[in-house]
């Protein structure tokens, strides 16, 4: 199981505390050693974003994962859902998670909670007799 986080930082934190660096809080989800990797992008719903998205979904093999934290899981379907359909990326192996009105700490925990939960399904999820 490979779980890639993926942070926005949502159009330059016009949501976000002045508590919440992006430039350090990639370095602490890696300390993680759940977290296969963690990247930021300015406004993931923005053009650019979109591509990058396309592109990780599109190269993501059976078992890789994505934690999306930005903007809340009710939103993103709204602004990410048409890639994820677009390349036919499975929705359960995409999780959302707000960050918005966090500081490292809180957001660390928020991602990290959402990471959890995914190890738990999975590990929870029946094997047929060929291991799949």
């Amino acid at each position: 199981m490979n779980i890639k986080v993926i942070l926005c930082n949502c159009d330059g934190l016009k949501f976000m505390p002045e508590s919440l660096d992006m430039n350090t809080l990639p370095h602490e989800l890696e300390n993680d050693s759940d977290v296969t990797y963690a990247l930021m992008h300015p406004q993931l719903c923005g053009s650019g974003g979109v591509s990058m998205l396309r592109d990780l979904l599109k190269a993501a093999g059976p078992d890789d994962y994505f934690v999306v934290a930005g903007c809340g899981p009710e939103n993103q379907p709204h602004f990410l859902g048409h890639v994820l359909d677009e390349v036919n990326f499975p929705a359960d192996r995409f999780v959302g998670v707000n960050i918005r009105c966090s500081d490292n700490c809180n957001a660390r925990e928020s991602v990290l909670k959402a990471v959890g939960q995914l190890i738990t399904i999975k590990n929870a999820s029946p094997v047929d007799a060929f291991g799949g």
